[in-house]
């Protein structure tokens, strides 16, 4: 079976860039407010 998109090595790194970046940001956020929430709680 042969497909018409080849991946090569360059591809796969930006495309897992990419991926990381789609899932990092929103878990970054994510993590920072859970963060900021539990702090909130400890202070008072």
């Amino acid at each position: 079976m042969t497909g018409s998109t080849e991946h090569t090595p360059g591809k796969y790194q930006v495309e897992i860039a990419v991926t990381w970046l789609i899932v990092g940001i929103p878990l970054a956020y994510g993590v920072s407010q859970a963060v900021m929430a539990a702090l909130q709680l400890v202070s008072g």
